[in-house]
């Protein structure tokens, strides 16, 4: 499996249990899907055994992307949820695939407060 490379200041990072989250601040909506293509094939390619799934024989990822330009009525949590519902989309779509999300499907006055 070839490495995959970041660019400076890109960020990788557990967030919960089974999911993580990638940020890539510098990078154009179209290169973030294709790295997010190239972390969901590398994995893959790995062909790690996953007897119990019901989904597929091996490891597999469902990643959402989702990007946002920075703006005073725009927060970390809004883009979080728009990755999140895009995450929740490709699960839902047959898992082993990349979904985007745009911030436009949410309205800023929305609330995301836990």
């Amino acid at each position: 499996m070839p490495p995959i490379r970041f660019a400076r200041g890109d960020f990788a990072a557990r967030f919960g249990g089974e999911e993580f989250v990638v940020l890539l601040p510098d990078t154009p909506i179209a290169g973030a899907l294709l790295m997010a293509e190239k972390i969901r094939a590398a994995v893959r390619s790995l062909e790690i055994d996953h007897g119990d799934s019901q989904a597929d024989r091996c490891v597999t990822l469902s990643l959402g992307v989702s990007q946002v330009m920075p703006a005073a009525t725009l927060t970390s949590a809004a883009l979080l949820h728009a990755a999140d519902m895009a995450l929740y989309q490709a699960k839902k779509q047959g898992r082993n695939r990349t979904v985007l999300q745009t911030m436009e499907a949410f309205p800023l006055e929305t609330s995301l407060e836990a």
